[in-house]
């Protein structure tokens, strides 16, 4: 008879201990007025940034939280610091997050959705963050396997993180029937305000912190001047010149308009010495090879190379080999970390995905490349 008693004993008082966290928790949430979730396709972990520097230049004590290539949490004074993940990635590490900004006295707080299923997109924003603002970027096809194959379809994944009385701030017309929703700012950009940022930038991503900013009370001009300030994340890192070459850093571009922009950036960098085309696989993310073929293909006139790193290289290396007329080659990603591959005058253009290689070239490039 003890030890069934024993055994209730202890599942009670694992029931007891999980309330008092949930409890906790949720006091914690309640102690920050401005609760900022950031969601969408492309362009979470920059506008997860900008917004922070935007409240923060505003005089709004914020933290902010990105995942993005190196999760980070960026402080109220404008540092930042890695999120440690001894057991990977959680989304209940956001519990760490606001009791941390609650010991800051953070009067607003801005999190990047970590969560991709759309069942977990529910649980992030209604038990979690239960946010006073959501921004959706927009609902671009991506992590097909996940959330959907169409536009519809990621949509309604991503409308799973909306709670009723959140206040929505998009320009994506999938979701222009939410009942509190505000457009993007459409007031022009300062002249050469992009040439401020030490990261690409698009005007999409900005005109949506500027409307969030505003309804936290922001100013448009505090706004602006604040932004540039932002810290770039490493996937948004670049473009450098290393040796003589200039690489262009598009890994995070692995959506069909954004790797077309990225392309196009490649053209006109190109304009000197020889093109190379870095693609960066990843096992998983192998569905998205064939929605690469039409950017690639649009190069072709500019005789490229194109080098393959990451997961399955030979399999990646015939795949675009047989459907595009200029060599697709296996690549050791040793070598992306040697000075001696970047001497040649010739511009870099990296897509496909950040992780692994991707990465470990980023941090080499951004330790010992100059800027571009």
């Amino acid at each position: 008879m003890k030890l069934p008693l024993v055994v209730f004993g202890l599942l009670a008082a694992l029931l007891l201990a999980g309330l008092w966290e949930s409890l906790r928790h949720r006091r914690h949430v309640q102690q920050i007025p401005i609760r900022i979730l950031v969601n969408g396709t492309r362009g979470k972990t920059s506008v997860t940034r900008l917004l922070t520097a935007a409240l923060q230049g505003g005089g709004l004590v914020t933290r902010g939280k990105s995942t993005g290539t190196d999760p980070r949490e960026m402080l109220p004074d404008g540092t930042e610091i890695e999120t440690l993940r001894p057991r990977g990635a959680r989304i209940t590490e956001v519990k760490g997050f606001f009791r941390r900004a609650v010991k800051d006295n953070a009067q607003a707080v801005v999190i990047e959705c970590m969560a991709v299923h759309p069942e977990m997109q529910s649980v992030f924003a209604r038990l979690l963050v239960r946010p006073t603002h959501t921004i959706i970027t927009n609902s671009w096809v991506d992590h097909v396997e996940e959330i959907g194959a169409t536009r519809e379809e990621t949509a309604r994944s991503l409308s799973a993180s909306l709670i009723p009385g959140t206040v929505l701030i998009t320009d994506d017309s999938a979701f222009l029937s939410w009942p509190e929703r505000v457009p993007g700012d459409t007031s022009p950009l300062p002249p050469s305000y992009a040439e401020r940022f030490s990261f690409p930038i698009f005007e999409s991503n900005l005109s949506l912190v500027l409307a969030a900013a505003k309804l936290c009370g922001v100013d448009r001009q505090t706004a602006l001047d604040a932004m540039p300030r932002a810290l770039p994340d490493a996937g948004m890192a670049g473009p450098f010149q290393m040796g003589g070459s200039r690489v262009i850093n598009s890994f995070a571009a692995n959506d069909p308009v954004s790797a077309a922009q990225a392309a196009q950036g490649a053209r006109e960098m190109a304009g000197k010495g020889k093109l190379i085309i870095l693609y960066n696989n990843r096992a998983d993310r192998e569905y998205r090879l064939r929605t690469f073929l039409p950017v690639l293909r649009s190069l072709a006139d500019l005789s490229p190379t194109l080098y393959i790193v990451g997961d399955n290289t030979g399999k990646v290396a015939r795949f675009f080999g047989k459907r595009l007329s200029y060599p697709s080659l296996p690549l050791d990603s040793g070598r992306l970390l040697d000075s001696a591959f970047y001497q040649e005058e010739q511009t870099i253009f990296c897509i496909g995905n950040t992780k692994g290689p991707g990465h470990a070239m980023l941090r080499y490039l951004i330790e010992n490349g100059g800027k571009a």
